[in-house]
């Protein structure tokens, strides 16, 4: 026969990892939303010119990219986009020949990864 106050202290055992390993989630996406911002504003350059990725002539497609979170219940986790109407075209346009966003979370999706397990380990 179960002991239901023993099940009930496992379930509570459960909400709380499951909790803190939640919030761990969440600010590490928060660091790498803005870590993403970052890396791309240091690679592509905010002054007017040439940047790594594209030449710069307004300075507003750098300015205006943001990396973001998103969270629920269930899920988090963290992006980067352009905050510009015509940021799709940089991205997309000459077949991703001046492309920014994907290059710069591919660079950080493997150290976000390792840091991830981390935080789900035994250990974190």
């Amino acid at each position: 026969m179960p002991n239901k106050s023993i099940d009930q202290v496992i379930v509570n055992i459960n909400k709380a990892i499951y909790g803190k390993r939640y919030e761990a989630t969440l600010a590490l996406c928060k660091r790498y939303a803005a870590l993403a911002k970052k890396t791309l504003r240091d690679s592509q350059g905010l002054a007017q010119g040439e940047g790594q990725f594209w030449t710069n002539r307004t300075s507003m497609a750098i300015k205006s990219a943001f990396g973001y979170t998103i969270a629920d219940s269930e899920n988090v986790g963290w992006g980067l986009a352009g905050g510009m109407e015509y940021h799709k075209w940089l991205e997309l346009a000459r077949n991703r020949k001046h492309e920014s966003i994907r290059p710069t979370v591919q660079i950080l999706v493997p150290w976000f990864m390792d840091e991830l397990k981390k935080v789900f380990s035994d250990a974190g």
